[in-house]
């Protein structure tokens, strides 16, 4: 069996599974145009390429490339350059939806395989990430127009979208693995539904961020596809550094708007 997860990154990386069938890939290369040694996302092989709109598509910059100009996979998959599938933890890191590993060669280990890989797909289509419970208060303005567009352009998937509304349920962060028969009818979709989410609200809309809970929908809608649901790994290290440097940011901004 043959395929390819896609780690999107936008910076340079040391420490991320090197083996089959993971592969780096610059994304929003044809924007920021860096010297690294990746797969670049404007490269085009005959399938096109949308690096240009990374800005607002992040990571879906990388997977539409591999999705056009990859060729002869039987699956095709994607995660984040510090962030990906893992089936050797089953419970998460408390309060968190997700793992967590004290460092990221940890979280290297721990990444999905390649066997692991073949053999959930033997039984099933695809593997998604666990859901992440989301209040929907917190999220009342991109949902509403995800709403939107669905009734416009996809009245079919209303009930799908209002079921997964009430769990307040979401297959989150972009990561997962499909056969290529379910990407290809899943990105067909979701790439679509993002063109006509830019032609009802333009930059507002936030293609990356809205596709966060789309699959959940779709996956309601398509009770055809079976998927096998994993946690996400990540480092411990890696979370609090970011935490850290919004924590700096804030800090900062708040330091110049009171005593400016």
């Amino acid at each position: 069996m043959n395929g390819k997860i896609l780690i999107s990154t936008h910076k340079e990386i040391s420490k991320y599974p090197k083996t089959e069938p993971y592969m780096p890939v610059y994304a929003g290369s044809a924007i920021t145009n860096k010297p690294f040694q990746y797969q670049r996302d404007d490269e085009n092989h005959g399938g096109g390429e949308i690096s240009s709109l990374n800005p607002t598509y992040l990571e879906l910059t990388a997977l539409y490339w591999g999705w056009k100009n990859l060729k002869n996979y039987d699956y095709l998959g994607l995660c984040h350059y510090s962030k990906w599938l893992t089936a050797k933890r089953k419970k998460r890191s408390w309060p968190f939806y997700q793992c967590f590993a004290f460092s990221q060669d940890k979280t290297v280990k721990l990444a999905l395989t390649k066997e692991e890989i073949e053999k959930i797909l033997q039984t099933h289509d695809g593997i998604v990430k666990k859901e992440t419970k989301i209040r929907t208060r917190f999220m009342s303005e991109p949902l509403g127009r995800i709403e939107a567009v669905i009734k416009q352009k996809y009245p079919e998937y209303l009930s799908s979208f209002y079921g997964v509304i009430k769990s307040q349920r979401y297959s989150t962060q972009n990561i997962f693995v499909m056969r290529k028969r379910m990407l290809d009818d899943y990105l067909t979709f979701m790439y679509s539904f993002c063109e006509e989410g830019e032609k009802i609200y333009g930059d507002k809309f936030r293609p990356a961020f809205a596709t966060e809970h789309l699959l959940s929908i779709w996956l309601d809608y398509h009770k055809e596809y079976s998927v096998k649901k994993l946690y996400t790994i990540a480092s411990l290290g890696e979370k609090l550094n970011r935490v850290w440097k919004l924590i700096k940011i804030r800090t900062r901004n708040w330091k110049k708007y009171f005593l400016r």
